[in-house]
């Protein structure tokens, strides 16, 4: 997040840690304050922002962090209008697991605006039906089983290290993100996103190593 340093005269300076991107353009900027309107005896403070990219204003509420006589630090807790969600995922996945890829998205939905309390939730959900619907195309004789056992059970099914991996350690954390008491609290939901991220790109690539192991094979047989 960019950091901001606005003096408000005798009331002292503030720092408004306000998001990267223009909700309009979507780009990386360090915006301006056009005004503000202090509430609540500047425990929240709103903000009229300019991106210097796009020209356009927009809207972002503030609230206070920490403070000292001199210096008062705020930190972005809502922007209008809402950013259009940005999806860190291969190309594919839309097509090759849809049911994952929506629920996904309604996540990354409800995080921008800000329903942080259940857009955990719906990350871990996402990782359930990516997780199954392999495993299904993997052991197609096996969808009853697959969908009554447990989700490390399902897991443990696969051949490869770095997916197990992968899929246990965003499991762990989407866990946490349901539980009121978390037991991993240094990670945060950053890292389970880039969890779910990077184990979409090895599924993708193990589907694509059947496909060059399938060409190699009709090979041989000739």
């Amino acid at each position: 997040m960019s950091a901001i340093k606005h003096s408000l005269g005798s009331f002292g300076i503030y720092e408004f840690q306000c998001r990267d991107n223009c909700p309009y353009c979507n780009k990386v900027i360090f915006p301006s304050i056009k005004t503000y309107i202090p509430s609540n005896m500047f425990k929240l403070v709103s903000v009229i922002m300019l991106c210097p990219s796009c020209n356009n204003d927009y809207f972002e509420k503030f609230i206070r962090i920490d403070e000292n006589p001199n210096y008062k630090f705020y930190k972005s807790f809502e922007v209008y209008p809402y950013p259009e969600p940005q999806i860190n995922l291969p190309k594919e996945i839309e097509d090759l697991f849809p049911q994952f890829y929506k629920i996904y998205i309604e996540s990354v939905t409800a995080e921008n605006h800000n329903l942080h309390e259940i857009c955990g939730m719906g990350y871990r959900k996402a990782v359930e039906s990516l997780v199954k619907q392999y495993a299904i195309e993997l052991y197609p004789d096996d969808i009853e089983k697959i969908q009554k056992e447990t989700l490390m059970q399902t897991i443990n099914r696969f051949p490869s290290p770095k997916i197990v991996t992968l899929a246990t350690a965003a499991t762990w954390l989407g866990n946490d993100q349901v539980h009121l008491i978390t037991q991993h609290p240094e990670y945060d939901i950053q890292e389970l996103k880039s969890f779910i991220s990077v184990l979409c790109s090895h599924i993708i690539a193990e589907k694509e190593l059947e496909k060059a192991t399938a060409l190699l094979n009709k090979k041989k047989t000739k």
